[in-house]
């Protein structure tokens, strides 16, 4: 079909143009045919009109069939297109190495000022602040404005900026160094790229140099453990350089202030160094270490030469109880794993048929030499209903995990004994490999922090959130701060719909089609926890090929974390009243410190008891603070603490025992130093940023005329003009009117006597 455009009318012939034409001229030939047939009792008068009429309906068939249409522009909403401009504030950008020596911050001000003011009149211009996170600023407030933010976090920076959508478009201006210390880089550019899909392109300017620091720091693969008595722990510290290519250093690690190890650390050029030191302690209590890395001389910064580690050591191992519906590989593993920890005893029951249930113990025995070796002994029974049948055998274990097809293990008396033992007496439940049970279970699902759905399952990969990744339970690989997403991929079970009020998203899975769930979730459930974990085949993760052998620790190193995450601070033994607990050891000096408080359920609310605060160096007296109910579950109190000043930390039940570990616990508050130590800007990100959003780099010369030019580009690609097209063959006047010709064609011949 061929469309002839004569200005803003086009014709597009319903049918094809060949056949138009040929229908025309056979039309045309029949109509000159009929006229000089004349009929011999028609006037030449009355035959003329009666042909007129009759040319001018066919014409206006034939017209129709063109399909005459017009075209016109749509005028485009009216108001203007929103600009947000984002200033960063966080402390790399009081460097004072731009132009004249005025700070970063003090030059990004000033190009804000500039924009906001030469481009009110054809922007709606929103100027805000960010590090960590985001807030609006007037122009006025920027010359004293004082760039004093922790970190930088550009992806939360970008999806703000990105929230408010607007029909007449929007664009970003993004002012910073390009240091970014929250998150990895490829979260940065995946928000970039969001941006861009939803036609918001940013704009970047870079602010500083290329300014080398030096620095060491050391860092802690976990900052709390737990332990038996007489037990030997590893610890391990990682040494991290900027700056420096080689030397050597001393860790030292403190007990009290005091020297009781040290290690020479060779740097390694080519990445961090690891240092490992041996720790346990005979008696039970709460032991905080401090270990120390020798700063080099000209040193940025001293706030990270120094980390803190806790260790809680007990008479009497976690135990654990295990079951499985049937042999499967990840199991092996999983109980591998959990028994290779002398702190740590696990009884573990698979069944293997109706009616014949395998069960291991496995428990570790300390020689005269002080080595421990795992003691194993097996067992065949036949009831599967029996390891759940009351409070008193639940009682002894501290956490209970759940595999695939437990079914015959869970009846009405099992599941409410589990919510039981969870709620009152502090218990944990895992449910390690997705949904326990193939079909769904009203009353077991009461209990878990997550709604399962009856989507099917696909394979995907787990990556930390943020949460996930302030509780330390992953070692870094050296490559990244989370290792996970690296690791092999894992089978859905049961894919999870949704998280529950309240519950808290550790990991998330990412599958083939980049959609993500919820993938490791918790909840506190009165005074104990009940933790979901999705995905099978993480056996695999403990038999890597040789190329992911930074990895290999990985796997053992998520599951022992988080059974000592999830017995972190004592739960509530039989007989016990009261435990406080803390997930942290460390806290900044610009949030709360927090501790939870497990109190027996039962016990008069009026009586529970305060818990008080004491700086350990004695520089301020202590403090008391009376614990809050978390929401409606019983037993479970929150104690905040407030922002307190940098230091370290004794919190401590009034009246408890000073022999029980479970009654204190021990934390520092320290201020964050990334911003500086790395104070090298980043261009080459800023560029990516922008590439990847569609926008583009402003020029230091002119950045007004440059965003103005630029944007108006953008726009024009993004939003093309819209046009509105009108069909002749949908007027129904046109229509009207060729049936209006051939009935005065009709009424012509009938008042000529022709019909």
């Amino acid at each position: 079909m061929v469309g002839l455009i004569l200005g803003d009318l086009d014709f597009q012939p319903l049918i094809p143009s060949a056949l138009w034409l040929v229908l025309a001229i056979a039309a045309t030939l029949a109509m000159v045919c009929y006229a000089f047939r004349r009929p011999a009792g028609a006037g030449r008068g009355l035959w003329r009109v009666l042909i007129a009429f009759m040319s001018a309906a066919l014409a206006v068939v034939f017209l129709l069939l063109l399909n005459p249409t017009w075209s016109h522009q749509i005028e485009p909403p009216g108001g203007k297109p929103v600009l947000t401009v984002l200033i960063d504030g966080s402390g790399s950008m009081a460097t004072p190495d731009t132009a004249g020596g005025a700070t970063r911050f003090s030059a990004a001000g000033q190009v804000a000022g500039n924009l906001a003011t030469s481009l009110s009149d054809e922007f709606d211009v929103h100027l805000c602040e960010f590090d960590r996170s985001v807030k609006t600023i007037a122009s006025g407030d920027l010359a004293s404005a004082l760039p004093t933010g922790p970190s930088t976090d550009l992806e939360a920076a970008i999806k703000s900026a990105t929230q408010v959508e607007r029909s007449q478009g929007q664009a970003v201006v993004l002012l910073s160094d390009g240091i970014n210390n929250v998150g990895g880089v490829a979260r940065v550019l995946s928000a970039a790229r969001t941006a861009k899909s939803l036609s918001c392109p940013i704009y970047t300017r870079t602010f500083g140099g290329d300014i080398q620091s030096s620095d060491l720091a050391i860092e802690l693969h976990s900052s709390q453990d737990l332990a038996i008595i007489g037990q030997k722990l590893p610890l391990t510290a990682t040494v991290t350089h900027h700056g420096v290519t080689s030397g050597r250093t001393v860790v030292t690690l403190l007990r009290d202030g005091k020297e009781v190890d040290h290690r020479d650390v060779l740097l390694d050029p080519t990445g961090p160094s690891d240092v490992h030191f041996m720790i346990g302690q005979d008696k039970v209590g709460v032991y905080p270490y401090e270990l120390m890395v020798q700063p080099m001389q000209g040193q940025t910064s001293l706030l990270n030469t120094t980390a803190s580690y806790v260790l809680r050591v007990v008479d009497q191992p976690v135990r654990v109880l295990v079951l499985e519906g049937k042999p499967y590989w990840d199991s092996k593993f999983f109980i591998r794993t959990l028994a290779a920890d002398p702190a740590v005893a696990v009884d573990a029951i698979t069944r293997i048929s109706d009616g014949r249930l395998m069960m291991r113990m496995i428990s570790h025995v300390r020689d005269a030499d002080g080595h421990d070796d795992a003691k194993e002994t097996w067992n065949i029974l036949p009831n599967p209903k029996s390891f759940l049948a009351s409070i008193e055998l639940l009682g002894g274990y501290q956490i209970v995990v759940l595999g695939r097809d437990v079914g015959p293990f869970l009846d009405d008396n099992a599941i409410a004994n589990l919510q039981t033992w969870i709620s009152q007496q502090g218990g944990s439940l895992v449910c390690y490999r997705g949904s326990p049970m193939d079909q769904r279970d009203p009353r077991l699902e009461k209990l878990l922090p997550v709604e399962w759905s009856t989507v099917e399952p696909s394979r995907s990969r787990m990556a930390l959130t943020e949460q996930g990744r302030t509780l330390n339970w992953v070692q870094s690989d050296g490559i990244t701060d989370d290792p996970l997403p690296r690791l092999p991929s894992l089978a859905g079970g049961q894919s999870v719909a949704s998280s529950k009020p309240l519950a808290v998203v550790l990991a998330t899975s990412t599958l083939a089609d980049g959609t993500q769930a919820p993938a490791v979730v918790y909840l506190q459930y009165g005074t104990g926890r009940v933790l979901t974990i999705e995905g099978s085949g993480m056996w695999r993760w403990a038999f890597l090929p040789p190329q992911y052998q930074n990895q290999e620790q990985v796997y053992s190193s998520l599951w022992q974390s988080m059974m000592r995450w999830l017995t972190s601070g004592g739960n509530l033994t039989p007989g016990q009243l009261c435990s406080l607990r803390t997930d942290r050891v460390r806290f900044g000096a610009d949030e709360p410190a927090t501790a939870t408080l497990l109190v027996r359920e039962g016990k008069d609310k009026a009586s529970v008891p305060a818990v008080e605060l004491v700086m350990i160096d004695g520089s301020t007296s202590g403090t008391t603070f009376m614990p809050a109910p978390i929401g409606s579950e019983a037993g479970v109190y929150r104690v905040n603490f407030g922002m307190l000043p940098e230091g370290k930390y004794q919190a401590k039940v009034r009246g408890a025992k000073n022999d029980d570990p479970s009654s204190r616990i021990l934390f520092e508050v320290r201020r964050y130093d990334q911003e500086e130590v790395d104070l090298q800007a980043r261009p080459d990100l800023m560029q990516r940023i922008a590439s990847d959003s569609g926008g583009g780099v402003l020029s230091a010369s002119d950045p007004v005329s440059d965003l103005t030019t630029q944007f108006k580009n953008n726009i024009a690609r993004a939003h093309p003009p819209q046009i509105e097209h009108t069909s002749a063959w949908d007027q129904w006047w046109l229509l009207l009117a060729a049936l209006g010709l051939w009935g005065v064609s009709w009424a012509v011949r009938r008042s000529g006597g022709l019909i």
